[in-house]
């Protein structure tokens, strides 16, 4: 990171790196009490868009008839794509297994760290629903990261503590870095700003800032801080699917959108974190969020087609009927073993095995050989999630 890099507003707050001569780390301009300063001509159109797409998304998930299970296997898909981001190879068919199986032996490192993505996401998703925006405080973030990194063998400090040395993006030296964020000393206070001024949004002009608007730059803010030494990405993709669950929207998944274009995505947090090019990293941010919204309608209206696909092939099953109540269940639970099949019925294992054989014989579930755990497995909603 050179200081030609930098527009001229950010070099006048870049501050030496102690231990290395010659680095300098940048100490970002705090976020404006009100955020129609920052130049978003780039971004109207795009920013518009997205509100409208989230009404779509809001609209759709009202009329779902089995919001929550959809919701559970959206989590999962967004889990693998934004660890994925991060270089690992865990799919939504390794993390649903697991979750049933609980076979720790054979678990791969990928698998347990895209695991522990699922539980801080759904720790986050419940401090919102109990507590709204409030909840988006500083202890929620380094519980987040804490959750993240719970089981990351190679993490060098305490999960959830924030940074006590200095770090940069890209490169193998600091010296070739794309990017060095603040002094780990101005890491906290930096933090308090974001959660004062966007989070938890108290002056009251940018409470009426959209939440398109907020979130996206919750999330570059949050990146050029990079507060934790690794697993800042994820804590950041976390936060905008909280934001939003916290404004009443449907839990909205951007991961996606951004594996795809992750150059782009990059990019543009460059051009936030080096020259405070807003408009377009808010028009990038919104275009992400447009495709979101649109994936996640898609998927969700997939999942209840397979839903009624799966009915008509058990014309004649009663609604009472254990079959019937484990083919509901299915969308949000696509992999199964006879005691999970049990658990989620409160049946017996006999009647759990029954049912399980008959959804084996509607080709709705399949059931590979294996020596334990046994799984079923509805292939169709799996081949659903795992679209990019």
């Amino acid at each position: 990171m050179r200081k030609s890099d930098l527009c001229a507003e950010r070099q006048r707050r870049l501050e030496p790196v102690p231990e290395v001569p010659g680095v300098f780390a940048l100490h970002p301009p705090p976020i404006p009490a009100n955020l129609g300063q920052l130049d978003l001509r780039l971004a109207h159109e795009a920013m518009e868009q997205a509100q409208e797409a989230l009404g779509r998304l809001s609209a759709t998930a009202q009329l779902l008839p089995v919001p929550e299970l959809i919701t559970r296997s959206l989590a999962r898909r967004e889990a693998v794509a934004s660890s994925q981001i991060e270089g690992t190879q865990a799919g939504v068919g390794d993390i649903l297994e697991y979750e049933v199986t609980q076979d720790a032996a054979s678990l791969p490192r990928d698998t347990r760290n895209t695991l522990d993505y699922v539980l801080a996401l759904e720790y986050g998703l419940q401090a919102v629903a109990r507590r709204g925006c409030d909840a988006l405080d500083l202890p929620l973030i380094q519980a987040l990261h804490q959750q993240l990194m719970a089981h990351a063998q190679d993490y060098r400090d305490p999960p959830g503590a924030l940074r006590t040395l200095q770090n940069w993006i890209g490169g193998l030296r600091i010296q070739d870095a794309r990017f060095v964020p603040p002094r780990p000393e101005r890491v906290q206070e930096g933090l308090e700003d974001l959660v004062r001024q966007i989070l938890q949004y108290a002056p009251e002009s940018n409470a009426h800032a959209g939440i398109v608007l907020r979130a996206g730059v919750a999330h570059a803010q949050f990146e050029t801080l990079h507060p934790f030494r690794d697993g800042n990405g994820r804590t950041g993709r976390l936060l905008v699917s909280l934001m939003l669950a916290a404004e009443g929207y449907p839990p909205l998944y951007l991961a996606g959108p951004l594996f795809r274009h992750q150059r782009e995505y990059f990019d543009g947090l460059l051009g936030v974190q080096l020259r405070s090019e807003w408009g377009v990293w808010m028009r990038f941010f919104a275009q992400a969020l447009t495709e979101a919204c649109d994936t996640s309608i898609a998927l969700a209206q997939g999942l209840v087609n397979v839903r009624e696909s799966w009915q008509m092939r058990l014309p004649g099953l009663r609604r009472d009927a254990a079959a019937h109540r484990l083919l509901e269940r299915l969308i949000g639970t696509p992999v199964l073993t006879a005691d999970s099949a049990r658990q989620l019925l409160g049946c017996s294992f006999p009647a759990a095995n029954n049912a399980l054989k008959q959804l084996v014989g509607a080709g709705i579930l399949q059931a590979p050989e294996r020596q334990r755990n046994r799984v079923f497995i509805a292939h169709e909603v799996i081949t659903l999630l795992q679209q990019r």
